[in-house]
């Protein structure tokens, strides 16, 4: 029997990749993997355009996944052992400019300035987003930016969820609307009937909040979602996600090499304590940086800015004093950890969350993490 398809689509990163070998519903609910099978030990990723297949200790590379027809999969994967329950995917933009695929549930998770240097305008890479949602059976929207907005009354979505607005709020700007996830009162709660607790989740931040909700909406009807739920109790974030690596002299190091926009090192930075210093650059993606003064301005450390764009983004800050004062230009991620260490004083927090590609010096955001782990560690021995 062909299983039942969820596709969500972030559009946050490059290239994408994953397997993970705990279950559907953690899965759903860490939100990590690009396409995960059950129940068997199968795992499929998209990498640097293709897709690749594991199954036991056997790895193949299948063909580039712009020519890979979505709505084919169960065929192409049936040759496979196992009865399999569901196929999640996460989708990068860059595919989405090639295919609509169909699924049974989509969920964008937000839509901000972002690929600009891959999508050419704004407008672009919103159209692009828009074809994971147009044949799917239940498109899931937010309409916490005003290009979610747009979406949610062009398309009409079957789900909204949002964590910025109430229930009450919700159901009457989009009575159509069948399903209405939200976090207020302390709950995550489903059509204005609490859910979980939130002082029961590992990861309380707002967008983490937001996160859950995405991993309870994908599931909720589809299929028993007890798991997930239980899931999120002890969720801790992958690799590279505000990654707390290392805590040295009483200072507090966190990988947030991922964060590849300023839309997103605002959303990162916004949940970290006053006394954090933030190091940012690598190479842009022609995107403003304007996202990022709020909670700079909420932040009291140094700014510490390298890479390939950092003088294009010190250029957006230099009108501001407060902002201005406080950065300090290096020229490569080892040197800017150098600083950091330095200067951080016990309770301090440091930040690497560079509101850039990582394409100016290393392969891959993960690559760019490791090596930031690697340069506190060996600066920072004997401080602990």
């Amino acid at each position: 029997m062909r299983p039942p398809m969820g596709f969500r689509g972030e559009g946050k990163g490059g290239p994408f990749g994953g397997g993970l070998d705990k279950g559907p519903a953690r899965t759903l609910a860490e939100l990590s993997v690009t396409v995960w099978l059950t129940p068997e030990n199968a795992s499929f990723a998209l990498k640097n355009g293709f897709l690749y297949i594991k199954h036991g200790e056997t790895e193949q590379r299948a063909f580039l996944c712009r020519q890979f027809p979505f709505d084919k999969l169960w065929e192409f994967i049936s040759v496979l052992d196992g009865d399999y329950e569901c196929i999640v995917a996460e989708i990068s933009s860059f595919t989405l400019e090639y295919l609509a695929p169909r699924s049974t549930r989509a969920l964008i998770t937000n839509i901000t300035e972002n690929h600009l240097d891959w999508h050419g305008t704004f407008d672009a890479y919103i159209a692009a987003k828009e074809n994971l949602i147009k044949n799917t059976e239940g498109a899931i929207l937010s309409p916490d930016t005003e290009s979610g907005e747009a979406l949610i009354e062009k398309h009409r979505p079957r789900g909204i969820f949002s964590g910025r607005y109430g229930f009450t709020e919700l159901l009457r700007r989009y009575p159509f609307a069948e399903r209405i996830y939200t976090s207020e009162d302390e709950y995550l709660s489903i059509n204005g009937e609490a859910v979980i607790p939130v002082q029961n989740l590992a990861k309380k931040e707002a967008h983490n909040l937001k996160n859950a909700l995405s991993a309870i909406a994908l599931t909720d009807g589809l299929f028993n979602t007890g798991g997930g739920i239980e899931a999120l109790f002890d969720f801790s974030a992958p690799s590279h996600r505000s990654e707390t690596v290392a805590i040295a002299g009483g200072v507090r190091y966190v990988d947030s090499s991922i964060d590849s926009s300023p839309a997103r090192t605002s959303v990162t930075l916004s949940a970290m304590p006053r006394n954090t210093h933030i190091i940012l650059g690598g190479r842009g993606k022609g995107l403003s940086y304007a996202p990022l003064i709020p909670p700079l301005l909420h932040t009291e450390g140094a700014i510490i800015i390298c890479g390939e764009n950092r003088y294009e983004i010190k250029a957006a800050m230099d009108g501001i004093d407060n902002l201005r004062e406080r950065i300090i230009l290096c020229d490569d991620l080892l040197s800017a950890a150098r600083v950091a260490v330095r200067i951080a004083g016990r309770g301090d927090t440091v930040l690497l969350s560079p509101a850039s590609t990582s394409f100016d010096a290393f392969s891959n955001f993960e690559e760019r993490g490791n090596k930031f782990k690697e340069y506190i560690k060996n600066i920072t021995e004997g401080t602990k």
